[in-house]
């Protein structure tokens, strides 16, 4: 058993992770990982999300990748969606469309790592959150931008604009 460098030393030098042989199956793993989250998911976070992102957080511990450092794809894959949206190719912004379902599934696999290697802590919670407000707001500019760069009117920027910022002091306040 030797130390494997995390894909986390990419982004924290110095950070190391040993890797893990999984021995758990698939339920044994949602068992560990996915605690009870019925007032927070949505239908397609219960019945799609948590069945799919299960997979990943195995592919992830068995590659010996931190909760943070799911948090930082999570992170890069709502980024990569919003700008996919801004383009004026329909299959760009289908991609984009189609990076935003992961991004959502990714949202998951932190936690599961996290709990399952019980590391969970009050930075990974915060940088989460920080996730949560960046995403959203830049996936709507990005919608707006989209569509000024195809109808060519003001008005989509502005309401991009107005409705990331919305989504963020909203979620400020709660």
């Amino acid at each position: 058993e030797g130390q494997a460098q995390d894909i986390g030393a990419i982004f924290l030098p110095g950070h190391k992770e040993q890797v893990h042989e999984i021995m758990e199956t698939v339920k044994e793993l949602r068992q560990i990982c996915q605690k009870p989250r019925q007032q927070y998911d949505t239908w397609h976070g219960i019945n799609i999300s948590r069945r799919v992102s299960i997979y990943i957080t195995m592919l992830f511990l068995k590659l010996g990748i931190s909760a943070n450092t799911a948090t930082t794809i999570f992170l890069c894959s709502g980024v990569s969606a919003s700008l996919l949206l801004v383009s004026e190719s329909k299959l760009a912004v289908f991609a984009g469309a189609i990076m935003l379902q992961l991004w959502y599934i990714l949202d998951h696999v932190d936690g599961e790592i996290a709990r399952y290697r019980r590391q969970a802590s009050a930075t990974g919670v915060y940088f989460d959150q920080v996730c949560h407000y960046i995403t959203p707001a830049l996936v709507f500019f990005g919608l707006g931008l989209g569509l000024f760069f195809r109808l060519h009117s003001i008005f989509y920027v502005i309401a991009g604009f107005l409705c990331a910022f919305s989504f963020m002091l909203l979620s400020a306040i709660k």
